[in-house]
């Protein structure tokens, strides 16, 4: 089978130029939003998200991502030829409740004969585990339908009996009687998000004054409502970590940057960000001078920059590289 092998990129926090901050672990060559009703199967598979065939649950968009109920399945017919133990290490689901991955493909993709779903046993981020339990609605090579293997023995019974296997689609389950939130699916190259675009806001410029008295506030949205959202700024090739927030109930992350030392002097370059393992929003800001007058005494309240400083971290992006590692970098604490 011809193979397209996919790249594990390091990650950490990325703060390459002035417009980019805290940006997220999992970088792909792609983000996409899929919004539902998605369209029913056809033959042959559609290039693109499908509700697959004897669905007869439903699935809603929504700020935390897709409620399903099931039964219930959602499939994407762009999938490369790959291992796929390599495809299934590489990615990721982040979701809740009784959604488990599966892989739709042709035993023979010379033919288009000997068609099987294969189906993690597990539900949730747990079902992205090639060394766990998985079953196939088809027998693969020795392995007889429906019987609980590891992703490696029906790769291994795959390369054995039927090397021009074709991969037809990858998605999620939802089995009847069962109900999940799916928020996010990151497959090869590309990370599908069921959540909305997200998108942040703050004033393009703050005087001198007003960032040591008022402070800048920047929001953000588009994370999943209770999670834990990173913040930090930055300028050009450096960059600081401030605090810890959690998205509210709309996914909305909201931060006042407070400069209580005078370390913000007059300069286009400034960047707030917030950040989680799959989401990440940058708002660049400009500190300008005042109209008129002197800078006023520093408040005595916002974030203390002086001991949040860490080294940016360097994500590195291996051509259309895909990895799902999360890291976060923290400022000392006592």
């Amino acid at each position: 089978m011809k193979l397209s092998r996919i790249a594990a990129a390091a990650a950490g926090v990325a703060l390459i130029g002035a417009s980019t901050l805290l940006t997220a672990g999992a970088a792909q060559a792609d983000d996409l939003y899929p919004v539902a009703p998605f369209p029913a199967e056809t033959s042959p598979y559609a290039a693109g998200w499908f509700v697959g065939g004897g669905s007869t649950g439903t699935a809603t968009s929504g700020v935390a991502g897709l409620s399903v109920t099931g039964p219930y399945q959602l499939l994407n017919g762009t999938t490369p030829t790959d291992s796929l133990v390599t495809l299934v290490d590489d990615a990721s689901l982040v979701s809740t409740g009784s959604a488990n991955f599966q892989i739709a493909l042709w035993n023979d993709g010379v033919n288009n004969t000997g068609f099987a779903t294969i189906r993690s046993d597990n539900y949730g981020p747990t079902s992205m585990n090639s060394l766990a339990g998985w079953r196939s609605s088809a027998p693969i090579g020795i392995i007889p339908a429906n019987e609980s293997h590891t992703l490696v023995e029906f790769q291994a019974a795959l390369d054995a009996s039927s090397p021009d296997y074709e991969l037809l689609a990858f998605g999620i389950n939802v089995p009847a009687g069962q109900t999940a939130v799916v928020s996010s699916i990151s497959w090869a190259t590309d990370t599908h998000h069921f959540t909305p675009v997200p998108v942040g806001t703050g004033a393009a410029t703050i005087t001198v004054s007003a960032i040591r008295s008022t402070g800048y506030t920047g929001s953000a949205s588009g994370f999943v409502p209770g999670k834990t959202v990173v913040v930090g700024y930055g300028t050009g090739q450096s960059g600081d970590y401030l605090a810890d927030v959690t998205a509210d109930a709309n996914g909305v992350a909201t931060y006042r940057l407070v400069d209580t030392t005078g370390r913000f002097g007059v300069s286009p370059g400034y960047t707030l960000g917030f950040s989680t393992a799959v989401t990440a929003v940058n708002i660049p800001f400009a500190v300008v001078a005042d109209p008129a007058g002197p800078a006023p005494t520093l408040a005595a309240t916002g974030a203390d920059l002086t001991g949040g400083s860490v080294a940016a971290g360097v994500l590195l992006l291996i051509g259309g590289a895909f990895g799902m590692v999360a890291a976060r970098r923290r400022a000392a604490r006592n």
